[in-house]
């Protein structure tokens, strides 16, 4: 039922998302005059690409982001998972512990807010994400611990072109997994499908 909840709290996301995006680029009204926009005035979407650094846990990331640029503020809808199955030991029925082979997804939605370095191509941002984690254990009727988490990421970024964002940065994500920090460093790319430079 948690799944299906938050299946529909992503698809609305994502509708709201993609109003707002299509208003950016929707056709002007000609019977009445206005200023002509700028790319800094609309919506720019991309996706990116992340990967953290975590050796106890390493985990991928696909995101897709729209960007109002004269704001600084992007929606974020994400997924994330664990490329392979981690090894884990699980407490069941008192003290008896399991060796389990554990594989585990992340949803999430999220905003972000960024600032540029006065006539540079660095800056920093700050970015809350809210989602859902949610495991299996191959071959078992175990099952593993699902919960709603929060993200929080903070770090620095560089603007190539205006076409590609790098960024390096700290984010905390309890991944529900034991043992497993969830502290972790991570580096993401991000190619825009349209070009400006802040």
């Amino acid at each position: 039922m948690k799944k299906l909840i938050f299946l529909f709290l992503i698809l609305g996301f994502c509708m709201v998302c993609n109003a707002q995006f299509t208003k950016g680029l929707r056709e002007p009204d000609t019977t009445e005059p206005v200023p002509a926009l700028s790319l800094k005035d609309q919506w720019v979407s991309g996706v990116s690409f992340r990967s953290n650094f975590n050796t106890d846990d390493y985990i991928l990331g696909l995101d897709y982001i729209v960007t109002k640029p004269s704001k600084g503020l992007s929606f974020i809808v994400a997924f994330d998972g664990r490329p392979f199955k981690k090894k884990i030991l699980k407490k069941e029925f008192g003290n008896q512990y399991f060796q389990l082979a554990e594989i585990r997804f992340i949803s999430s939605v999220g905003v972000e807010y960024h600032r540029m370095f006065p006539q540079s191509n660095f800056g920093y941002y700050v970015q809350g994400n809210v989602g859902y984690t949610f495991g299996d254990f191959g071959g078992t009727k175990i099952n593993p611990d699902d919960d709603f988490v929060v993200i929080p990421r903070a770090g620095l970024l560089f603007d190539r072109g205006g076409l590609t964002r790098i960024k390096i940065g700290y984010e905390y994500f309890n991944a529900q997994t034991p043992v497993i920090s969830g502290h972790r460093f991570f580096a993401s790319i991000t190619f825009k499908f349209s070009s400006y430079v802040e």
